[in-house]
């Protein structure tokens, strides 16, 4: 039996990838659903129209914008938002949404359970969850959308993404 070259493993990586996102297409061809979460770009002029979620931590700034934390998940990097549902385009999107994935929900919470075990408690500030999780860990964020960035929340011992939302008084 022959080993698999790198190419070649990474080839049948995205042809699975290719497949199984075309095999979940409703063969619907319509725009999907824009983000749930306001941007800069698509500012909310009414603040209580604000999507209410539950991790979400507002604060008002001088200028009247509304500071909105959310929990950083799937779907919070800029990659792949701006293609239509197709066959060509869902794998793409399947594929960012799965680097996302694999950040959010396994290295992230691994290198936390690391962390834990060997100093008993969670990181308690931002630089250091940025110092020893993420750099130690070499885990590579997803690039967020102009205006937003990550913060660490050590109450919750979550990693949140922060953007503002113009509001009107």
């Amino acid at each position: 039996m022959s080993r698999m070259t790198p190419m070649q493993c990474a080839g049948s990586m995205v042809a699975v990838l290719m497949l199984v996102a075309i095999g979940c297409n409703d063969g619907s061809n319509s725009r999907p659903a824009p983000p749930s979460n306001p941007t800069a770009d698509n500012a909310v002029s009414d603040p209580s129209m604000i999507p209410q979620d539950p991790t979400a931590v507002p604060g008002e700034t001088a200028s009247g914008a509304v500071t909105v934390r959310e929990k950083a998940d799937v779907g919070v990097g800029e990659k792949g938002h701006d293609y239509p549902t197709g066959p060509i385009s869902t794998p793409i999107q399947t594929l960012f949404r799965s680097q996302e994935r694999i950040v959010f929900d396994i290295e992230i919470p691994h290198a936390m359970q690391i962390y834990k075990a060997e100093h008993d408690h969670a990181p308690q500030t931002e630089k250091e969850f940025m110092e020893e999780i993420v750099r130690a860990n070499q885990i590579k964020l997803p690039q967020l959308p102009p205006g937003r960035r990550y913060v660490y929340d050590p109450a919750a011992e979550r990693l949140m993404v922060e953007h503002t939302v113009e509001g009107t008084q």
